[in-house]
């Protein structure tokens, strides 16, 4: 990992192994189908792998073919890569029959529901990165999702983020939330002016909202109470949060209004404060925490 390998040539003198971590080598060029002598080593060497960590391989170019390369894949990680998942990707997943763990890159709303809706893949998915993505809506299925554990969304035009929380039967589900989801980063999103469906992320440790200038308030009142309304339990927001990154909200006027959640979050906002002024102390993270939360 994190080094500047730019060939691998030895896959047929390694039989037996079982994890492969090629993470952060940003010269690595990849493509499981462009060059003949590759695939065959992999096929010859590693059909016994089961971890295989692509994330932040910048030159990799396709998955094409893992499917039938690597039949006993548990664990797959493209986050970060230049791979977007498209239709013909979902397909060639769908051939990973033992795959546990996911970790993908999608910049069409209309493939990101394709995968939502192959509930055995959508499934594996734990860590999830949505970039460049153009959408009038985008619709995030907390059952579908069920394991997700990271959510980053980086520069996109999104006029609206919609939970939905039914089975293929159409019922609701008793406890509608996302029951993994700890740590949600927001990178140059434009269109949403509150993101209200926070409230289906109950166990969210860390938050980080950069550089999204329409973003006016985190919960929206009347719709915060539309939702605890259906769900009680979801009253206070942000009962597990731990740390907070705010950052280039220019009209950002209230993280919440509900007097419950505000008490709990000024505390953590002291702490917060404390690591901004000691560590980093940018004071437009300073200035902001304190005129969206005094």
């Amino acid at each position: 990992m994190s080094n500047q390998i730019e060939e691998i040539s030895c896959f047929s003198k390694c039989p037996h192994l079982s994890t492969l971590f090629l993470g952060d080598n940003i010269n690595l060029q990849l493509d499981f189908l462009a060059v003949p002598q590759f695939i065959t080593h992999m096929l010859k060497g590693l059909r016994k792998l089961i971890s295989l960590d692509l994330e932040q391989c910048f030159k990799l170019e396709s998955i094409d073919g893992i499917g039938t390369s690597l039949p006993n894949l548990q664990v797959l990680k493209l986050y970060c890569s230049p791979v977007f998942i498209d239709a013909r990707s979902i397909e060639e997943l769908q051939l990973l029959e033992h795959l546990k763990i996911l970790t993908v890159n999608v910049k069409d709303a209309l493939i990101l529901e394709s995968i939502q809706r192959v509930e055995r893949l959508a499934s594996c998915v734990q860590r999830l990165w949505i970039f460049d993505m153009s959408a009038t809506v985008l619709t995030l299925n907390t059952l579908a999702l069920g394991g997700l554990r990271e959510l980053y969304i980086a520069g996109s035009k999104i006029s609206e983020i919609k939970i939905d929380w039914k089975s293929k039967e159409k019922e609701d589900l008793p406890s509608p939330y996302f029951k993994h989801l700890s740590r949600i980063v927001i990178f140059d999103l434009e269109g949403p002016k509150e993101l209200t469906w926070l409230l289906f992320a109950p166990i969210l440790q860390h938050l980080e909202m950069l550089t999204s200038r329409s973003l006016e308030e985190i919960i929206n009142k009347e719709k915060g109470m539309s939702i605890s309304n259906v769900h009680p339990d979801m009253t206070v927001p942000f009962p597990k949060l731990e740390s907070l990154r705010l950052r280039g909200l220019a009209v950002i006027k209230r993280i919440c209004s509900s007097p419950p959640a505000l008490l709990s979050l000024k505390k953590i906002v002291e702490k917060l404060l404390l690591i901004c002024i000691f560590q980093e102390a940018p004071q437009t993270i300073l200035f902001t925490l304190l005129s969206v939360f005094v």
